[in-house]
């Protein structure tokens, strides 16, 4: 049987669809970087042609997708679900598996749902409330985030995931956490938690994950 042929579909931007653009480069599995030459808009209110006519093709007219023979996936936590087995990121056994999951599902309601609500928000003066809610959010979910690395393994110093003793989904998405806070909410915001940037620059050093970061250097966010 022929291997799948994935298509990931998202702007040029990093976004929520970094954590799956990463799962593919640190697996070494091939799949097609689509990225649509058009700023999101929430950025740009210029035309966006190659969207429009792409949108109605979208299961719920928003990217990422991921496009597998012809067929199209929506969300990105559904996503990265899919692909864990494939590109060996599902941790050891079915356990694990759950509770990297359970992870993607704790930041996708407690700090994805209200910085959407900031970045979709174009007026300046509801926009900047937009943003105290979310930095008001921060302490709690980074702390929580920072009490499962320390029980697992030596996350103190680094040398840790998120779940197990290996990389899984859970471990790119921590990441993509940090990283929309300290480029969207406020530069160095989560920096002086030293067990989440620990992880951090654990995970952006791994084969793969850092050549990918460096070809994609200049993309501002």
């Amino acid at each position: 049987m022929a291997a799948p042929r994935y298509k990931l579909v998202y702007f040029d931007v990093r976004g929520k669809c970094e954590p799956l653009r990463w799962m593919f480069a640190y697996s070494g599995v091939a799949f097609d970087d689509h990225r649509i030459k058009e700023l999101p808009y929430y950025v740009s209110e210029d035309p966006k042609p190659e969207w429009t006519a792409l949108q109605p093709k979208t299961p719920f007219g928003a990217v990422p997708v991921l496009e597998v023979d012809g067929k199209y996936l929506a969300e990105a936590g559904a996503i990265a679900r899919y692909l864990a087995k494939p590109l060996g990121l599902s941790g050891a056994d079915e356990w694990e598996f759950a509770q990297a999951d359970s992870i993607i599902c704790y930041l996708s309601s407690e700090f994805e749902a209200p910085f959407l609500e900031f970045i979709r928000e174009m007026d300046p003066g509801k926009k900047e409330e937009a943003r105290a809610k979310v930095l008001a959010k921060l302490p709690k979910i980074t702390e929580t985030i920072e009490r499962i690395l320390q029980e697992n393994n030596s996350a103190t110093t680094g040398n840790g995931f998120i779940i197990g003793s290996a990389v899984t989904i859970a471990d790119f998405f921590v990441v993509n956490y940090h990283e929309l806070a300290d480029t969207f909410l406020r530069p160095g915001c989560l920096d002086r938690n030293k067990v989440l940037t620990a992880h951090r620059e654990r995970i952006r050093a791994l084969p793969g994950i850092r050549e990918f970061i460096q070809k994609h250097a200049h993309l501002a966010f």
